[in-house]
C-alpha cells in the first residue's frame, strides 16, 4: 500500500511537470490559433488515440456501461471534462499561466472538500484539509486581485474579458475536483485508466465542435498549425492524463488536489524562461505561498497515514 502511494505521488507530480509547460506552451498558441479550434482538434486527436490504445477492451468497456452507476458517472466525467478543458484555454490568453495555474489548482482541495460532501456523502472532512483550503482561497483571491489591477495581465485588456478569465479559472477549478472524484468512482468500479481517458473527452469535442459551427462553420487550421496542436494535444492530455489517471487510483482525491498547486512552482519557471512575462514579486509570492501551503498538506497526510500503519502494526 505505501509502494502504491509513492508511485501514486510520481506520477502526480510527472502531471504537474508537463502540465506547466504545456499552460506556457498554450499561452503563445492561443494567440495565433482560436481557443475553440485549439480545444476541438487537440481532444478530437486525444479521443482517437485513446479509443484506439483501449480497442481490445471495447466490449469489456460497454458491458460495464450497462450499469446505471457507471453510465451516470461517465456523463458526470464527460461534464466536469469539459468545464476543466474548455474553459482552461480561454484565460491563459490574458492572464499569466502561473496566476491561471494557481486559481485554478489552488480551488482544488476546497473544490473537493464542496463537492465529497455531495458525491462521497457520509465521508468524514479532516480539520487540516479544511484549514489549509481555506487559506488557499485567501490566496486565490490576492492572485485574482492581481489580475483585475493589471499587475498579471499579458496586455491591457477590459474589465468584461477579465471577468469571464476569472469566472472560467473557478468554474475549472470546481470542474478538474469533480472530475477527480468521478474518475476515483469508475476506478473503483473496475475502469482501467485507459478505458476512462477513451470514454471522458466525447461530450468536450461534441459541444466544442457545436460551438464552432455556432460563431462561424470554420473549422481549416493552417497546416504550419497543426505541430502547435498535436504538441498541445501530447504535452496538454496525452502524458499528463495519464499519469494522473493512475495517480487517482493510487492516491485519495484530496491528496491529488494538495499536490496539484505545486504546477505553478513549474509553469513560473517556464514562463520566465519562455519571456512571456518578466519577473514579478507578486507572482512569486502567490507561487510560493501555494506551493508552502500544498507540501504542508501533503505532508499531514502522509504524517497521519504512517501514524494509521504504525498502530495497524501494533494491534
Amino acid at each position: 500500500m505505501y509502494n502504491k502511494s509513492i508511485f501514486g505521488l510520481m506520477c502526480i507530480l510527472g502531471w504537474c511537470f508537463f502540465s506547466a509547460l504545456a499552460r506556457v506552451i498554450i499561452s503563445n498558441v492561443s494567440q495565433k490559433i482560436d481557443p475553440v479550434i485549439l480545444c476541438f482538434y487537440t481532444f478530437l486527436l486525444s479521443t482517437i488515440l485513446f479509443i484506439l490504445l483501449n480497442i481490445r477492451n471495447t466490449t469489456s468497456t460497454l458491458l460495464k456501461l450497462k450499469t446505471i452507476e457507471n453510465r451516470r458517472n461517465v456523463y458526470g466525467l464527460n461534464v466536469s471534462t469539459f468545464g476543466a478543458w474548455f474553459f482552461l484555454i480561454y484565460p491563459l490568453k490574458y492572464i499569466e499561466p502561473a496566476i491561471v495555474s494557481t486559481i485554478t489548482l489552488g480551488l482544488g482541495p476546497i473544490a473537493t472538500l464542496i463537492l465529497t460532501a455531495f458525491i462521497y456523502k457520509g465521508k468524514k472532512l479532516n480539520y487540516s484539509d479544511i484549514v489549509i483550503s481555506s487559506l488557499l482561497l485567501l490566496v486565490i483571491l490576492y492572485a485574482i486581485y492581481l489580475s483585475f489591477s493589471g499587475v498579471t495581465t499579458l496586455g491591457r485588456f477590459s474589465f468584461l474579458t477579465l471577468t469571464y478569465s476569472t469566472l472560467s479559472c473557478l468554474i475549472v477549478g470546481f470542474a478538474t475536483s469533480a472530475g477527480n472524484l468521478y474518475a476515483k468512482k469508475l476506478s473503483n468500479n473496475h475502469f482501467s485508466a485507459k478505458e476512462i481517458l477513451a470514454s471522458r473527452f466525447l461530450l468536450t469535442v461534441i459541444l466544442a465542435g457545436l460551438i464552432l459551427l455556432a460563431k462561424n462553420g470554420n473549422f481549416f487550421v493552417p497546416i504550419s498549425d497543426w505541430n502547435d496542436i498535436i504538441i498541445v494535444t501530447i504535452c496538454l492530455v496525452v502524458i499528463p492524463l495519464y499519469l494522473v489517471q493512475i495517480s487517482i487510483k493510487q492516491l485519495e482525491p484530496i491528496i491529488v488536489s494538495l499536490v496539484a498547486p505545486l504546477m505553478p512552482a513549474l509553469v513560473f519557471v517556464f514562463q520566465l524562461l519562455k519571456s512571456i512575462s518578466s519577473f514579478s514579486p507578486a507572482s512569486a509570492l502567490v507561487v510560493t505561498a501555494t506551493s508552502v501551503l500544498v507540501l504542508s498538506g501533503v505532508y499531514t497526510h502522509y504524517k497521519k497515514d504512517k501514524l494509521v500503519r504504525y498502530q495497524l502494526k501494533t494491534v
